[in-house]
């Protein structure tokens, strides 16, 4: 029986800061439009996410990579049923892990395609005028009770399919907020709460954009296996950095799979 990884979440699962050009001295000496940057490096977010690195750490065959970058967790679910097929993890142990983003994002949809729209930046925006009277910390409370008819969403696919669930929360500095209202957050064994951030902040780690670099992730990928051994009663083998594992991300416009000579698919 394969052991597969799921991910969902926002930049920081889809892998940003894995640049094939990783370090600020070389982006800034290329004058790389970001646009091209993204494109050449899709290949690098896939391969180093924090998916991956995980899926590496802990001897899983597959990661499937649903993140967004710069979403909201609607329009990550909203894409994420759209590519969601349940027969292609039939017999599977699963490893969901939510990157829960930040709640400020919320989406809609305009002209036909869903926008990801930061309550707390888009002030002068007729849509969001209301929000102007209002507090950031008021906003943030009111975004995570708007949160968590999704996460719940999430919760119960889980459970109703016997899956794990890692829970981790992008605002590293507000997870008592979460916690407030998923008060029956340890009663499933099968759910563990990460409430510490856990990707490093030294600059040595850090790409020009302010998320990890390849070596970032692999760091916070053996923290978060610390912290499974300690926090839940994960019940799967663990042999460390396999180099036997097949990789998809699903995005919006594309599916990818992994191209390194290292990955090989594992079958379907």
């Amino acid at each position: 029986m394969n052991n597969v990884i799921i991910s969902l979440g926002c930049s920081f699962l889809a892998g940003v800061g894995n640049w094939h050009t990783p370090t600020r001295r070389k982006w800034e000496q290329n004058k790389v439009h970001i646009n091209e940057l993204h494109k050449n490096s899709y290949n690098s977010f896939l391969n180093y996410s924090i998916g991956t690195q995980l899926a590496r750490n802990l001897n899983f065959d597959e990661h499937h990579n649903f993140a967004i970058g710069g979403s909201s967790i609607k329009h990550q679910l909203h894409f994420f049923h759209r590519r969601y097929k349940a027969e292609t993890f039939k017999d599977k142990n699963v490893l969901f892990y939510l990157g829960i983003t930040y709640p400020q994002r919320n989406c809609t949809f305009v002209d036909n395609k869903l926008r990801t729209i930061h309550l707390d930046q888009e002030r002068k925006n007729d849509f969001y005028n209301e929000y102007r009277r209002i507090s950031k910390e008021r906003i943030l409370k009111d975004s995570i009770q708007n949160q968590l008819v999704y996460i719940e969403s999430i919760r119960a696919l889980c459970k109703a399919n016997n899956w794990y669930l890692i829970l981790q929360p992008m605002v590293h500095d507000k997870t008592y907020y979460y916690k407030e209202q998923l008060i029956d957050i340890n009663e499933n064994k099968k759910e563990i709460w990460v409430d510490k951030w856990l990707p490093p902040l030294d600059d040595a780690y850090m790409a020009h954009c302010g998320h990890p670099n390849i070596d970032g992730y692999k760091i916070w990928a053996d923290k978060l296996v610390d912290y499974l051994h300690i926090q839940s009663q994960l019940n799967i083998p663990i042999s460390f950095h396999t180099k036997t594992i097949y990789c998809k991300d699903y995005n919006e416009d594309v599916e990818l799979e992994a191209k390194r000579d290292d990955f090989k698919p594992s079958p379907l």
